[in-house]
């Protein structure tokens, strides 16, 4: 009897050692469950992340390219003034078409400083001062787009002589840059800024 006692006590202990066994195990597995679950969670946080990124670069691109084909459009724009103003000989037609290709495109230096030499073609002609205006404001232009465009330059350089009637010292260094920034353009090497 003793025997049996010591058996079936024997018997609980391992019964109550197979329930705390199963209770851990049951315990383990929500754990595993849980911490799945928010690996699970957690990825696909990070992959929700990813893919909003990568629809905003998407959307960023697609922008860019209708962006660039803006730009092209005006610069193809401006480039077909600028050919028209060539074949054209009337200075205030230059200056008509100028205006369309700086309309098309405000960022083309080189159509600022051609303008402000037709303005200063115009003045010489008519003597009406409005023209010098005309020409100090598109140089102006030209050079706050393209601080080193020599065209810019000499015309400003040509408005200084225009005005004073006499060699005058700003005219000669306006000239003397531009006539340097044409050089270094053809140039394989560029001059320092502290030459100027």
């Amino acid at each position: 009897q003793e025997s049996e006692q010591g058996l079936t006590a024997k018997v609980n202990e391992y019964y109550q050692q197979v329930q705390q066994i199963k209770t851990d195990y049951n315990d383990l597995r929500v754990l595993v469950q849980q911490n799945s679950d928010e690996r699970a969670k957690t990825l696909l946080d990070q992959l929700e992340k990813t893919r909003a990124e990568a629809a905003q670069l998407n959307q960023d691109l697609l922008r860019t390219q209708a962006e660039l084909t803006v730009a092209q459009g005006r610069l193809v724009g401006a480039m077909a003034a600028v050919k028209e103003i060539q074949a054209a000989p009337d200075p205030a037609a230059a200056v008509a078409l100028l205006d369309r290709a700086v309309a098309l495109d405000p960022s083309f230096a080189l159509a600022h400083a051609t303008r402000g030499q037709a303005c200063l073609g115009l003045y010489r002609t008519t003597k009406d001062p409005r023209w010098v205006t005309g020409a100090e404001t598109s140089c102006r232009a030209a050079l706050r787009i393209e601080p080193d465009l020599s065209a810019a330059h000499v015309t400003g350089a040509l408005l200084l002589l225009q005005e004073s009637g006499i060699p005058d010292p700003r005219a000669q260094k306006a000239l003397l840059i531009g006539l340097i920034l044409a050089q270094a353009r053809h140039c394989p090497w560029r001059l320092p800024r502290d030459t100027i």
